[in-house]
């Protein structure tokens, strides 16, 4: 069965209220293009990182989320994944995130 098959079945067995979210973790973008044409506007990485480079890469309506914990030392990228989601992926509301924390650390 084709990603394209799979999320239509997925999404007629799904109630209205629920949205699904795709998990990305260690596929590529080509993947994850085969499944945005398909309709899939939802994704989900348990990598930073990794969301980031895909961020640079997927059309700009893609939603993004967190999966799982975000160490520490990986928050520097975002500023908090609390601001992350509520920014909806712009890059420019990172930096001034990031910018942010620097000032109330000093």
């Amino acid at each position: 069965m084709t990603v394209s098959e799979n999320l239509k079945k997925l999404n007629k067995e799904l109630p209205n209220n629920v949205t699904l979210i795709a998990v990305s973790k260690t596929k590529p973008v080509s993947d994850l293009m085969e499944a945005y044409n398909a309709g899939q506007r939802t994704f989900g990485e348990n990598k930073i990182q990794e969301m980031e480079a895909k961020w640079q890469e997927m059309p700009k309506d893609v939603e993004w989320h967190m999966i799982g914990h975000v160490q520490r030392n990986k928050v520097k990228y975002h500023g908090t994944v609390r601001e992350f989601n509520s920014c909806s992926g712009q890059p420019e509301t990172f930096k001034r995130n990031q910018q942010r924390s620097r000032k109330k650390q000093t």
